[in-house]
């Protein structure tokens, strides 16, 4: 009996976080990607950065003045990142301790309470040709219409872009890398209260 009642609260702890969304910031040399995002409460944030910058919460005013000095019971996150859930409404504002005042690294989230139909049944895959001369995205399911992919180089400089019109189906689209520089680039992508970003790797 105690084992039945187990695993049905287990079930419904599942069923809790069933649409819940995985979000992440990287840090692309002295700026947070992105540096505004938009989730839902219950969603879990990824900000995954190196040993250069630690990442702390802070005040709107201090937010504004390119100062580190924490909000008392914010997030301090320690140098190469760290994951946390949102679980207030508002706005989150935070900086990069080493980076604000001479670079002004620095971001902002902002946590609402959406309807559950605006996140569920989204899904970006991003597969690399084996030639690596181009690199298709396809999306599954969302609501009809626009999703706006960025490719960012590692200086965080937008080298190509790609709109995608979505009709709630499978869509797809090619954003062609054979004349680019080999290297390591971010997959940057946002529609509705969704925003994320997934390394590549050019050989």
């Amino acid at each position: 009996m105690a084992k039945r009642i187990l695993i049905a609260f287990g079930f419904f702890i599942l069923s809790l976080n069933a649409f819940s969304e995985v979000h992440v910031i990287t840090a692309v040399n002295v700026s947070y990607v992105p540096s505004f995002l938009q989730v839902n409460l219950g969603d879990t944030i990824i900000i995954s950065t190196t040993n250069f910058h630690s990442t702390q919460q802070v005040s709107q005013a201090t937010w504004n003045a390119n100062d580190t000095t924490l909000l008392p019971g914010g997030l301090d996150g320690p140098p190469g990142g760290f994951t946390f859930v949102a679980t207030t409404l508002g706005d989150i504002y935070y900086v990069c301790v080493e980076h604000v005042q001479d670079d002004q690294m620095k971001g902002m989230i902002k946590v609402s309470q959406l309807g559950i139909d605006e996140n569920k049944a989204f899904n970006m895959q991003i597969l690399q040709s084996t030639s690596e001369q181009y690199v298709k995205l396809i999306v599954n399911g969302g609501l009809p219409g626009q999703l706006h992919v960025e490719m960012l180089n590692l200086s965080g400089q937008v080298v190509k872009t790609v709109q995608m019109d979505l009709t709630g189906e499978e869509t797809s689209a090619i954003i062609q890398v054979g004349d680019m520089p080999r290297g390591v680039y971010m997959i940057r992508w946002s529609y509705g209260n969704i925003n994320k970003a997934k390394k590549i790797i050019l050989q």
